[in-house]
C-alpha cells in the first residue's frame, strides 16, 4: 500500500498544477476576446481622381487622438486594409508621391465593424516639349521658359537643354500657359496643349517664328509738316495686335509683327483722323516701309481752350420749403457741345457744395453747359433699392419721383464775361 501511495503522489501534484494554471490561461482567452471585441477593421481603395485608374503604393496613415499611427500601403489594385485599430476617432490622410494629397478625412471607428473609406489622388501636372529655330529643326539651347498657373502661387521655370527639350515637372493641377523668354526671338505655339488641367502629361511644342516690320510716317493735312504722338495699331489676320507711335519726325516703327497674310494699320490722334492702310505680307521677316499716313481736321475735336474763358456760374443747393442750404452735395459741370444730340463734355472732377451749399464753376467760356447736382446719400438708397428682391418703388412714377429727390440737373446759356447765379432746389 505504501508503495502504491508512493506511485500516484506525483501525480496528484501534476493534477493540482494543472487545475491551477486553467485560471489564468481562461482569463488570458477572456482578455484577448475582449481585444478582439473592440478591434476596428478599415478598408477603401485608392484610385485617380481623373481617370478613376486603382493607384498601387499610396501610403495610407491613420492618426488617433492621442497620436498613434497606423499606416499601410495601398496593393496593385489599390486596396488596402488596416486591421486591429482600437476604437475611436482618426484623421486619414492619403499620400503618393507625383500627386496632390486629398484633403484629411476625421472618421470614427466604433462597434468592432469593418469599416470602408475610398480616396482619390490628383496627379501633379508634368509640361514637355521642345524649342526649335525658326526652320523647326534646329533644337535651341538655353531657352528659359515659364509656366504660369491661374492661381499666382503656381509659377515653374525650366531651361531647354542641349536637344532643346524642357519639362516642369510635379506642377500642382491648374490651368497653365507656358511661354519661352527671348530678345530676340518670336515664339508661337506648334500644336495645341498650352493650358493642362492637371493631366499627367501635356506636349506643348514651340518654334520660333521670324519677325515682320512695319515703318511709316504721319504727316498732316498738307501731306509734309510731321505729327508726333501718332499711336499706330497694327492688326494681324489671327486679332493679334501690335503698337507704335511716331516720333518728331514723324516716323514710326511697329516690330514683331508675326503672321502673313492681310494686316490692317490704323493711326490715332487727338485733333487728326487717319484712314487706315491695308498691308499684305506673304512671307516671315518682310520688313514694309511706306505704310504712311495722311492727317485730315477731325470735325469732332475742340481746341484745348475752348471752354476757357472769363465767364462763371455760382451755384446754391438748397432744400424746400425752408431754403436750408445744403452741405457735401456733389456738382458737375458739362459742356454741351451739340444741341441736338446733347453731346456732353465733361469738364473736371464733381465738386462738392460748402457749408453755405454753394460751388463755383468760374473761367468758363461762352455756350451752354448743363449742371447736375446730385445728393449721394439719396442715390445710393435708391440704387440699394434697386438691388433687393423687393423693390421699394413700385411703379415708374415712384421712382421718377425719387430719381428728382436725388438728382437735380439745370441747362445755362452763358456769354462772354457773364456771371450767373443759379439755385437748385430738392424737395425735402
Amino acid at each position: 500500500m505504501a508503495k502504491f501511495l508512493r506511485t500516484i503522489r506525483p501525480v496528484h501534484r501534476s493534477l493540482v498544477l494543472l487545475a491551477a494554471l486553467l485560471v489564468p490561461l481562461s482569463a488570458i482567452t477572456a482578455l484577448h476576446a475582449a481585444r478582439a471585441q473592440t478591434a476596428e477593421i478599415l478598408t477603401g481603395q485608392a484610385a485617380d481622381a481623373l481617370t478613376s485608374a486603382p493607384l498601387a503604393g499610396v501610403a495610407i496613415t491613420l492618426t488617433g487622438a492621442d497620436g498613434g499611427l497606423h499606416t499601410t500601403f495601398t496593393e496593385a489594385d489599390g486596396s488596402y486594409r488596416v486591421e486591429a485599430i482600437p476604437s475611436g476617432t482618426y484623421v486619414l490622410t492619403a499620400a503618393l508621391r507625383g500627386y496632390t494629397s486629398p484633403e484629411p478625412v476625421d472618421l470614427i471607428l466604433a462597434g468592432a465593424a469593418t469599416h470602408r473609406m475610398d480616396v482619390t489622388l490628383t496627379g501633379m501636372t508634368t509640361i514637355a516639349g521642345r524649342v526649335f529655330d525658326g526652320d523647326g529643326v534646329t533644337p535651341l539651347v538655353g531657352i528659359p521658359l515659364l509656366a504660369r498657373g491661374t492661381d499666382s502661387a503656381n509659377v515653374y521655370a525650366a531651361v531647354t537643354d542641349a536637344d532643346g527639350s524642357y519639362s516642369f515637372v510635379e506642377m500642382k493641377p491648374d490651368l497653365y500657359i507656358v511661354e519661352p523668354l527671348s530678345v530676340d526671338r518670336v515664339f508661337a505655339a506648334r500644336d495645341a496643349g498650352a493650358i493642362s488641367r492637371g493631366q499627367p502629361l501635356t506636349r506643348f511644342d514651340f518654334a520660333a517664328v521670324v519677325p515682320n516690320t512695319i515703318q511709316g510716317r504721319a504727316t498732316g493735312s498738307d501731306g509734309t509738316t510731321p505729327v508726333a504722338h501718332v499711336a499706330v495699331m497694327v492688326t494681324a489676320p489671327d486679332g493679334g495686335v501690335f503698337a507704335g507711335i511716331t516720333a518728331a519726325d514723324g516716323r514710326y516703327t511697329v516690330s514683331g509683327v508675326t503672321g502673313t497674310g492681310t494686316f490692317t494699320a490704323a493711326a490715332y490722334a487727338e485733333t487728326l483722323i487717319f484712314d487706315e492702310v491695308v498691308v499684305n505680307i506673304d512671307q516671315p521677316g518682310t520688313l514694309i516701309d511706306g505704310v504712311d499716313f495722311l492727317g485730315a481736321p477731325d470735325p469732332l475735336a475742340l481746341p484745348e481752350d475752348a471752354f476757357s474763358g472769363d465767364a462763371s456760374i455760382q451755384i446754391t443747393i438748397i432744400e424746400t420749403p425752408n431754403a436750408v442750404p445744403l452741405a457735401g452735395v456733389s456738382v458737375q459741370i458739362a459742356a454741351l457741345i451739340d444741341d441736338e444730340t446733347l453731346v456732353a463734355l465733361f469738364l473736371g472732377q464733381p465738386t462738392l457744395t460748402d457749408a453755405d451749399g454753394m460751388a463755383l464753376f468760374d473761367g468758363l467760356a461762352a455756350g451752354r453747359y448743363a449742371i447736375t447736382a446730385e445728393r449721394t446719400d439719396r442715390m445710393d438708397a435708391l440704387l440699394a433699392s434697386a438691388d433687393a428682391e423687393t423693390p421699394q418703388y413700385a411703379d415708374e412714377a415712384a421712382l421718377d419721383a425719387a430719381l428728382n429727390r436725388a438728382i437735380q440737373e439745370v441747362v445755362i446759356t452763358l456769354e462772354a464775361a457773364q456771371h450767373e447765379t443759379v439755385e437748385i432746389a430738392f424737395a425735402p
